[in-house]
């Protein structure tokens, strides 16, 4: 894999056991507005349900963020390898680079919901981040009341590191938020505690 932390375009495709994170196209339109229209995907998150033009709207930035110089941001879909279908979405973008601070954000079509999807590429998001973006902490937020989404972040070795109170208000009411984070030192533990 190239150093995408240079300054050049170049698109970014990803492997996992069982999917293929690549960058979205004009093409996944469809596919990205059915899981964004759905009001139970969406329900934790600060956007959506999408309407039509609400994703073409998100797609056209992901597109763009493709041509940034350097890049920020990296909006991937998620691939299932065994129904070749587009299942969901996951980014990393750089907050802070000269702290060297990312954040992580995934989504999934509830149709895959507990197939263990968000943990596969979100984790390979965060050795993306590592390893080819150089960073050294990154950060991931939930509502407290996205337990899966929790469990996601712990699964890739992240710790809670603190709650806000009434934090967003969002869909007719003020939500609590975690904030989770892991440095690149304890990501590497944790990698090497898993491969025990």
């Amino acid at each position: 894999m190239t150093d995408a932390s240079k300054d050049t375009y170049e698109l970014i495709t990803l492997k996992t056991a069982r999917c293929t994170l690549r960058e979205f196209t004009s093409a996944d339109l469809a596919a990205v507005h059915e899981y964004a229209q759905d009001a139970e995907t969406t329900k934790y998150l600060d956007w959506g349900p999408n309407s039509l033009k609400d994703t073409t709207v998100f797609l056209n930035e992901s597109l763009g963020f493709q041509l940034e110089i350097p890049r920020t941001t990296f909006d991937m879909a998620v691939i299932s390898d065994a129904e070749n279908r587009l299942v969901g979405a996951s980014s990393v973008t750089i907050i802070d680079r000269e702290n060297k601070v990312g954040a992580l954000g995934y989504v999934i079509n509830r149709k895959y919901w507990g197939s263990g999807y968000a943990s596969e590429a979100a984790a390979a998001l965060a050795r993306f981040a590592f390893e080819q973006l150089h960073m050294e902490k990154l950060l991931a937020t939930c509502d407290s009341l996205n337990v899966a989404s929790e469990k996601v972040m712990r699964n890739i070795g992240m710790t809670l590191e603190q709650k806000f109170a009434r934090h967003k208000f969002m869909k007719g009411k003020y939500r609590d938020e975690l904030l989770y984070s892991v440095t690149r030192d304890d990501w590497a533990a944790h990698l090497r505690n898993r491969s025990r």
